[in-house]
C-alpha cells in the first residue's frame, strides 16, 4: 500500500507539472504598461491582488495535499481562514457537515475530489444556504481567481445554486 501511495504521489506531481506547462501558454497575453511591469513582484499564481476576505472561512474540499500550505497562505494573507477536507481520499465524508456549518463558502475542485464527497458537500450547502463554488481544476491559479472574486462582491449568487 505504501508503495502504491508513493507511486500515486509521483504521478500526481507529474500531472501537476504537465498541467502547469499546458496552462502557461494559455494565459492571455496583453501588454503591460511600464508602471505595471515595475510594480510586479513576480508571477506567483496566488498574487491576483490584495483581496480582503473580511475574516470569512473558506472550506476547500478535495485538491492536492501538497498545495495546501500555499492555499492556506493565500487565504490568510487576505484576512481569511481556510478549512480543508480531503474529499474522501483518507477522511470520511461524515465530518463534512460540521465543516460546512463552520464555513462561509465552500470551494470544490471537481478534478480532484471523490464523486461522493462533491455531491454530499453540494447537498449540505444547499440545505444550509451556503455558497458552493465548483472549480474546474485544483490549480493554485484557479483558487486565486476565486479568492479574488470573493473580495470584489463575495461569492456570486449563482454559485450558491450550483
Amino acid at each position: 500500500v505504501a508503495s502504491e501511495r508513493m507511486r500515486a504521489r509521483h504521478a500526481e506531481a507529474e500531472v501537476e507539472r504537465l498541467r502547469r506547462l499546458l496552462d502557461a501558454p494559455a494565459a492571455p497575453a496583453r501588454r503591460r504598461s511600464p508602471d505595471e511591469a515595475a510594480a510586479s513582484t513576480g508571477p506567483g499564481p496566488t498574487d491576483l491582488g490584495p483581496t480582503d476576505l473580511g475574516g470569512r472561512a473558506i472550506l476547500y474540499v478535495g485538491g492536492r495535499t501538497k498545495s495546501l500550505p500555499h492555499l492556506r497562505a493565500a487565504v490568510e494573507t487576505r484576512n481569511g481562514c481556510l478549512l480543508h477536507h480531503d474529499g474522501g481520499f483518507e477522511q470520511t465524508t461524515r465530518c463534512l457537515e460540521g465543516l460546512v456549518e463552520r464555513a462561509d463558502v465552500v470551494v470544490c475542485p471537481v478534478d480532484c475530489v471523490s464523486h461522493d464527497a462533491c455531491l454530499r458537500v453540494k447537498g449540505l450547502c444547499r440545505r444550509m444556504g451556503k455558497p458552493f463554488v465548483p472549480m474546474r481544476s485544483a490549480g493554485a491559479t484557479s483558487f486565486a481567481r476565486i479568492l479574488h472574486s470573493f473580495g470584489q462582491d463575495g461569492p456570486g449568487e449563482e454559485a450558491a445554486h450550483h
